[in-house]
């Protein structure tokens, strides 16, 4: 079975950690300033991950995420509805939705942007930017994607978040209709998240129509074989 190297980052005083991917049991080893372990390959490469992780003082902490690897689940059909649903869901409150409002809220939310869609997007930015890389493109990113549902970001972190979808989006001459990246984070649109997730997807079209068009014009066809 193939295996998928999960990289977390956790405070820099924690000296134990152990817990699961998947529901399974894993080893996990300090690795320069990150945890990590090697688990199972998930067919749709999604990762919860739930640790429990032990400070210098002995004091322990639970943590809980979903880790995405690869271009995944990238959602570029927000509308309007799908933000007013967030806001009415919010109004009514969790204690008196529904059970199917209730698994409809727990299951995510397009109208929202919150932790999984900072994960989802900061794995995405890690996958685009190795397949530069592995073509030539210089391309330096250093997203965080092992987001909480207490996490509350930065500017500093959210300014970081773009440069990164920036730096991706300046490494090709993009499509014409692709979007410019939004410039700040503040009060962003259903829209706007649109197009963060869009410019990936486009540059990774870009890389694979070059990357076909190299194998087409190369050696296989010109007579070695």
């Amino acid at each position: 079975m193939s295996t998928q190297e999960i990289t977390v980052s956790l405070p820099s005083d924690i000296v134990y950690v152990s817990g699961t991917v998947n529901g399974k049991a894993y080893t996990w080893t300090l690795v320069g300033v990150a945890w990590q372990a090697i688990a199972d390959r998930a067919s749709d490469d999604t990762y919860l991950v739930a640790l429990t992780a032990i400070n210098s003082a002995g004091t322990s902490t639970n943590y809980e995420f979903t880790l995405y690897y690869g271009l995944l689940k990238l959602i570029t059909d927000r509308t309007q509805a799908d933000v007013d649903r967030v806001a009415s869901l919010a109004q009514k409150g969790y204690g008196a939705m529904t059970d199917a409002e209730k698994t409809e809220w727990n299951a995510g939310l397009k109208g929202a942007y919150n932790a999984t869609d900072l994960n989802r997007v900061g794995s995405a930015v890690n996958y685009v930017a190795g397949r530069l890389n592995a073509q030539g493109y210089a391309v330096t990113v250093s997203p965080k994607i092992d987001w909480t549902v207490t996490d509350i970001p930065t500017p500093a972190q959210l300014a970081a978040y773009l440069a990164d979808v920036a730096a991706i989006r300046a490494a090709l001459a993009v499509y014409e209709e692709t979007p410019e990246t939004p410039a700040d984070m503040e009060k962003l649109t259903f829209a706007e998240a649109n197009d963060i997730e869009r410019i990936l997807l486009d540059v990774d079209a870009l890389i694979t129509n070059m990357m076909a068009a190299w194998y087409y014009a190369g050696e296989l066809y010109s007579g070695e074989v």
